[in-house]
């Protein structure tokens, strides 16, 4: 399977830089994998969204959208579950 391209939004950056650098390593080694599987096991597609998914890591949630055609996941939000959705 071929990789995909990875992009990160500005905001989504910054969540991350704020947060402990264990939770940090643990979302960056998940957001790697999905260059190699874009729809690994445990990934949830959103409803009312055409290509946007949603990445578990412990308390952690990443949205996503998947463009197969172009290859490329681009990273929309990372934050705790609580507010992740509010936005």
């Amino acid at each position: 399977m071929s990789e995909y391209r990875l992009t990160i939004a500005r905001s989504a950056q910054k969540s991350l830089a704020k947060l402990p650098n264990q939770i940090r390593d643990r979302i960056l080694e998940q957001i790697d994998f999905l260059q190699t599987e874009p729809r690994p096991p445990g990934v949830r597609k959103l409803k009312g969204q055409k290509k946007s998914w949603r990445l578990r890591v412990g308390d952690y949630r990443v949205v996503y959208v998947v463009d197969d055609q172009i290859k490329q996941i681009d990273i929309v939000r990372i934050r705790h579950r609580q507010d992740v959705y509010n936005s």
